[in-house]
């Protein structure tokens, strides 16, 4: 059977598939560049060559402000990387790798793979669903983090201007 929707939808995961793995290089990248930052700003600390306690007290709240404000974009980052594995449906479906791993022999999944070979459609339908909400959540949390880091920036300079 050579199902043109078939055909359609394995491009259209193929395609979410490409920006998942863009999403989560993106997170990478921000997420060192973030890990790189806070070790300057910690190691300056650390070091004694400055401390936040050095500000007047509403200078010490904005600066604390700003740091909450990285630790949420940081937190975001790395939820956009944790792995989702979840998939909700019973293993009967196999429409997901997940499924596989809840059964408890190769002959259930045999059995499995027999009934549901006979829709390609449905389990690339089911894919597409899955990665391109997958894709629309990191790419929330990535603006989430940028916002955050944004706003660390400006609150850590007009905390520390003179």
């Amino acid at each position: 059977m050579d199902d043109p929707r078939v055909r359609y939808a394995e491009v259209l995961l193929d395609e979410a598939r490409q920006e998942l793995g863009r999403a989560d290089n993106k997170v990478s990248v921000l997420l060192a560049s973030a890990g790189l930052a806070g070790s300057i700003i910690a190691a300056s600390i650390a070091a004694g060559k400055w401390s936040p306690a050095v500000l007047p007290a509403w200078r010490q709240v904005i600066w604390w402000l700003g740091a909450l404000s990285a630790l949420t974009g940081i937190i975001a980052l790395a939820t956009a990387l944790t792995p989702r594995m979840n998939h909700l449906g019973p293993a009967s479906t196999m429409s997901y790798f997940g499924h596989a791993a809840q059964l408890t022999s190769a002959k259930d999944l045999l059995d499995i793979l027999g009934r549901v070979s006979d829709h390609p459609l449905e389990r690339v339908a089911d894919q597409l669903l899955i990665v391109s909400k997958l894709v629309v959540f990191k790419y929330a949390l990535i603006r989430l983090a940028l916002a955050s880091f944004g706003a660390t920036a400006l609150l850590l300079a007009i905390s520390t201007l003179s």
